[in-house]
């Protein structure tokens, strides 16, 4: 019984510590560290790799390497990893040094800490480091992100297929255009003729009104952005003009 509170006792440590180490890499102080962190990341994370690649930054972990005895009232002592960190006033007056030096001793307190392997990130959604509820969790920080994550993706995609179905009936109308007996300018005719089939076609799949008259919705400006890209080539009267949407 007793072994087993020293062990959980351990491990209740080794989460406040990465608990510390994720703060301060979320922190606006946490950018020196954040840059080690990538390093260790791009390395496989292997120390063995990061120290060989990296010797100037080994030279700096060991000269930091400082850890401090914490003697209890029993028989053993505890281990500060974080020993050499250093004052808060004096950190502060060495200015971009003394954060590079705190970011070097955190960075030892890391990959020391059992719990290691369960720093993850950044999140590709807000950016933040986090510590890993479950092995599988390996992308978003939280459900939160990575629902919203996945919502903005499928919403790039489907304004994605409304800009290419607005491009195919904006070549269809052209043509029809250059046919018509219409003396209106060929861009406002062609944008009310493809908005309206579109909001037809939104309609009829089932989206409700509000949505789907924002998504039909197409201007002249949109026609000119085309012809600017060359999606579309400006078409004349009765030029039998027959341009395809790229």
């Amino acid at each position: 019984m007793k072994r087993r509170r020293i062990q959980t006792a351990i491990v209740a440590d080794a989460r406040r510590g990465l608990e510390f180490v994720v703060g301060t890499l979320n922190s606006p102080q946490g950018s020196e560290l954040r840059q080690i962190v990538k390093l260790w990341q791009a390395s496989g994370p292997s120390t063995l790799e990061l120290f060989v690649e990296n010797p100037t930054l080994n030279r700096e972990l060991q000269a930091a390497w400082r850890p401090l005895l914490l003697p209890t009232k029993s028989g053993n002592a505890n281990i500060n990893f974080v020993g050499g960190w250093g004052a808060k006033e004096m950190v502060a007056g060495l200015g971009e040094a003394g954060l590079r030096h705190q970011a070097v001793v955190l960075f030892n307190a890391l990959i020391v800490n059992p719990l290691w392997g369960k720093l993850a990130g950044p999140c590709p959604r807000c950016q933040n480091y986090y510590i890993k509820k479950r092995e599988s969790q390996k992308v978003y920080c939280s459900r939160r992100c990575g629902n919203a994550a996945t919502a903005e993706a499928r919403t790039r995609e489907v304004l994605e297929k409304d800009r290419l179905t607005k491009l195919r009936m904006s070549v269809e109308e052209i043509q029809n255009w250059t046919i018509s007996r219409t003396k209106e300018d060929w861009k406002p005719w062609v944008a009310k003729r493809v908005t309206k089939r579109m909001l037809k076609e939104l309609l009829r799949a089932g989206t409700r009104k509000l949505p789907a008259e924002k998504r039909a919705s197409i201007t002249s400006k949109f026609l000119t952005r085309a012809v600017g890209k060359g999606k579309i080539i400006p078409p004349t009267k009765g030029s039998g003009w027959r341009p395809a949407a790229r």
